[in-house]
């Protein structure tokens, strides 16, 4: 029985190290935090670097890829050289103008074209891991890979199964991660979407694991089984879409004629399927099956309007992007989705790395990833038996994840990114060997590749974060106030578009007396976020209180026009908006903006503030503007309408709504009434109180003005029985009258039987001149000559 050298020994050990990160990390949250991520890639480089350095060579091909993986990285780190106002305006040309302003305030002219220098040497640190961890992918046999990725896949499986029998709300029970949670399976990541593209990804590994003999066809099988539950555990459509995409394409490269007609059959029956149905039919069932629970959502959700806004920032810096890293700042230069939150990703890979990388540097690291994928298919093709099944496994692996980045970001996930690179580096293994000359080089520049990951690691860790520096400096304002300011002024020399940084040193400036200074710094900050409100409220209370009564409504319409937090309650807003200046009704035509939700809300607000002539015309030019671009605005309108005593108009705005809505049956109902149409009002109001909620008393008090007006018996005595319970009812006695003058109409009753009502109001002070009259005539035992009045 032979035994492995020593050598050899080793070399099996950086092995198992290095397949091991991906369980590792995969329970480390997928190493998405700081510290992870640390760990995991700088591990990558230790064991990475020393499988390369053991290794006796490559495949030709793998030279090639390298080259790329290392241009790509190389015209990356041209983000970390600082340049001036010509560069930017030059390399950074649709925010170079705002930057310039923004480092102007604080003394400074150059930068970096990363906005965010710290995150882009973390990334780039990363990336530079990655590289030498995919190459190192090379000496691994992707056996061990397919165990490792059995097994995560059934620790990941039972860990959410643990969960959701047991009700967790965070990873590991203990953990405050993650702080929300969509649906009760998370499995170690806290994103359901990359637990279920990651499963994805492991499946066609487990798939060839189980073709093996021995112990690992019980493993691969068990992978499978694990991978399957969590997929439809997780609940993502996506990753549901990236297993059958991958699945199709393992079908196809190992099932022969037979595995093609299969998929064509499938496939040409979904196609049929989606046309007859309709997309979004499609997409609505393909999420009622996934997540029931969450089914009004579309496949794409928000990601198409996040898309078309990343398009801007490519438009923005077209040749080197905006930096590694730098997404979330420059995204809000762009963001035009209505939505509070920030947005952190853009939900798709490639059109993040261009974003980030620009059009050069995002084409290679696209080309960096696509390459292998591509020449392994190509050889794929020319394979057979065990050969073939190794190389489709590994494709349709990498494709899970290929298609998973088409609407998610799994590449931002320290597990699943060195998924990936292990994945490429195992694609391109076999083949022709390269030269002994490549692979000195390569080896040599792996050396290199991996000084400058750990060096840019250093500087990363080595530059103060943002968010930490911005907490201390607002811990100081209070007790020292220039020392905040100072602190504020350094972090925006690095990070001139960190907006809380902005908005403190601004309102510190107020405080200080330096009004002027103060607005330049909340212009920056709204120009750096056009759609986060708190800037431009800032504003609109500094203008206020300067007596600049239009710049400080051109700001409120600006903030008006942002989303808030808080299920988007603008009221407080609105009424300090109304009480700029003078005149409220002029003042809500220069704040309101162009949102059919705003436009009726200050138009209800408007009337509560100032109910005249001039305020009802503007709120009634307001309601219409909202009609205008919503329509379902018409009921707001309507009812705005029926307190303007016109119901006709409320009943028309209303006329095309269904039936069935509780809201427009109420608005109908009182218009009737007020039409005195009262047979089509009595059953209006039965049909709005069956819909209505029953704690509408509004309802209940029409009908009942519908039956004093018919003149019922019944529903005078309940009138009249409710006068009882005190209060001021003269608006009710009123209708009892009209319902006796309805019966008196009749002949049912005695005039005389009015002369108790009219009395009242007689005594009450509150009678009118008919109503005087009409008991007058009644006591002297005359008819009444206003019969027709009540």
């Amino acid at each position: 029985m032979s035994t492995a050298s020593p050598s050899d020994s080793r070399t099996s050990w950086l092995i198992v190290g290095a397949v091991s990160l991906l369980p590792f990390s995969t329970l480390a949250y997928g190493a998405v935090h700081d510290l992870q991520a640390t760990a995991l890639w700088s591990l990558a480089v230790l064991l990475g670097g020393a499988l390369i350095w053991r290794g006796e060579g490559g495949p030709a091909a793998a030279w090639w890829c390298w080259l790329v993986g290392l241009a790509a990285l190389a015209v990356s780190m041209l983000g970390l050289v600082p340049v001036g106002p010509q560069g930017r305006a030059l390399l950074q040309p649709g925010i170079a103008a705002m930057l310039d302003d923004n480092l102007a305030l604080v003394g400074a002219e150059h930068h970096t074209l990363a906005l965010l220098p710290r995150s882009a040497a973390a990334g780039l640190a990363a990336a530079a891991a990655a590289l030498l961890l995919g190459l190192s992918a090379l000496q691994i046999d992707a056996r061990s890979l397919a165990r490792a990725a059995a097994i995560t896949a059934i620790g990941t499986c039972l860990l959410g199964i643990a969960q959701r029998v047991t009700g967790a709300t965070s990873i590991f029970w203990i953990s405050d991660v993650p702080s929300f949670m969509r649906t009760p399976f998370f499995g170690s990541l806290v994103n359901p979407n990359h637990t279920g593209i990651l499963l994805a990804a492991l499946l066609p590994l487990g798939i060839w694991l189980a073709r093996q003999r021995g112990a690992d066809r019980l493993l691969g099988t068990l992978g499978i089984l694990a991978a399957v539950t969590g997929i439809l555990m997780a609940g993502s459509r996506g990753a549901f879409i990236s297993a059958l995409c991958a699945g199709g394409l393992l079908l196809v490269l190992t099932g022969g004629r037979r595995g093609i007609y299969a998929l064509l059959l499938v496939g040409g029956a979904v196609l049929v399927g989606m046309l007859v149905a309709g997309p979004q039919q499609a997409m609505w069932w393909i999420s009622l099956r996934i997540i029931p629970e969450d089914h009004l959502q579309s496949l794409t959700s928000q990601r198409v309007g996040i898309w078309r806004d990343t398009l801007e920032i490519i438009a923005a810096a077209p040749l080197l992007g905006t930096g590694t890293g730098s997404f979330e700042d420059a995204y809000q230069i762009v963001k035009q989705l209505p939505h509070f939150s920030s947005v952190t990703h853009a939900h798709n890979e490639p059109i993040q790395a261009l974003a980030e990388q620009g059009g050069i540097g995002g084409m290679l690291w696209i080309s960096a990833l696509s390459l292998p994928a591509g020449l392994t298919l190509r050889r794929c093709l020319s394979l057979e038996g065990t050969a073939r099944w190794r190389a489709a496994a590994l494709l349709s692996a990498v494709t899970a994840l290929l298609v998973g980045s088409l609407f998610d970001f799994p590449l931002r996930i320290g597990a699943l990114a060195a998924l990936a690179a292990m994945l490429s580096g195992a694609q391109l293994a076999g083949g022709p060997p390269m030269s002994a000359r490549r692979w000195r080089l390569t080896r040599l520049s792996a050396a290199g590749c991996g000084g400058l990951a750990m060096l840019l690691g250093l500087l990363a860790l080595s530059q103060p974060d943002p968010e930490v520096q911005t907490e201390a400096a607002e811990a100081l304002q209070d007790t020292d106030p220039a020392a905040a300011a100072a602190e504020y002024q350094r972090i925006l020399s690095t990070a001139p578009l960190h907006h809380p940084a902005l908005l403190r040193w601004g309102r510190l400036r107020w405080i200080d007396g330096d009004t002027d200074g103060a607005e330049a710094v909340f212009a920056a900050t709204s120009a750096a976020y056009p759609t986060l409100p708190w800037p431009w409220l800032a504003l609109a209370k500094l203008r206020g209180s300067l007596d600049d009564t239009d710049g400080a409504l051109v700001a409120w319409r600006a903030m008006l026009s942002c989303n808030l937090p808080d299920n988007d309650d603008a009221r407080k807003w609105i009424a300090a908006a109304l009480a700029e200046g003078d005149d409220p009704a002029q003042a809500a035509l220069a704040a309101v903006p162009e949102r059919a939700d705003r436009l009726q809300l200050v138009a209800k607000m408007l009337i509560q503030v100032r109910d005249d002539p001039e305020s009802r015309a503007v709120a009634e030019d307001l309601y219409r503007r909202a009609v205008a671009l919503e329509p379902r605005s018409r009921i707001a309108f309507a009812a705005a309408l029926l307190k303007w005593d016109r119901p006709a108009e409320a009943l028309a705005q209303v006329a095309d709504f269904p039936p069935t809505q509780c809201a427009p049956a109420r608005i109908s109902a009182k218009a009737l009434l007020a039409l005195e149409r009262h047979a089509e009002a009595s059953r209006a109001f039965y049909q709005a109180i069956r819909l209505c909620p029953g704690d509408d008393t509004s309802l209940e008090r029409g009908l009942l003005r519908v039956r004093l007006a018919k003149g019922e018996a019944e529903a005078i005595a309940e009138a009249e029985a409710m006068l009882k319970t005190g209060g001021d009812r003269h608006p009710l006695r009123r209708q009892i009258i009209s319902g006796l003058a309805a019966r008196l109409a009749r002949h049912e009753i005695d005039a005389r039987d009015l002369l108790p009502h009219l009395e009242y109001l007689l005594l009450a002070g509150v009678a009118t001149v008919s109503e005087a009259e009409d008991y007058s005539s009644i006591a002297a035992g005359r008819p009444p000559e206003h019969l027709g009045d009540h």
